[in-house]
């Protein structure tokens, strides 16, 4: 079984071609020598939110997870990029359990420095785990 990055980055990989770089995060923040090949996507999983369970013999519990792509590249290419990613990703749903399909939550600017934007998307996919 593969995890949900694996399966997320599979998913950016085949249909973001536009991208230079495609990544698993090692930075939630804007870095500022940065060196990789423009434009870049760089996913993480940025929360997990869990619901108790309905129920009170049996436990069905549902988890929201907040996937975040920070997206860097030239400012006057933003619009384009930010509908390739959702493009890739809403509607995108994963294997191995009972996941449903992702949805798009927000998008926000994190930093702009010589041209550079870093912004951050932000799409959500519940889980649900257990037994009924």
């Amino acid at each position: 079984m593969s995890t949900l990055l694996t399966q997320v980055g599979a998913q950016l990989s085949a249909n973001l071609p536009t991208f230079e770089t495609i990544g698993l995060a090692w930075t939630s923040k804007p870095v500022a020598n940065f060196s990789s090949e423009l434009p870049a996507a760089f996913y993480f999983i940025e929360s997990i939110q869990s619901e108790a369970s309905p129920y009170q013999t049996e436990v069905l519990q549902s988890a929201d997870y907040t996937i975040a792509v920070l997206v860097v590249c030239a400012v006057a290419d933003l619009e384009d990029l930010l509908e390739e990613l959702r493009l890739a990703l809403v509607g995108f749903q994963p294997t191995g359990g009972s996941w449903e399909q992702f949805e798009h939550v927000q998008g926000d600017s994190l930093d702009i420095n010589e041209s550079i934007i870093w912004w951050r998307e932000s799409f959500s996919v519940r889980n649900y785990r257990g037994e009924v």
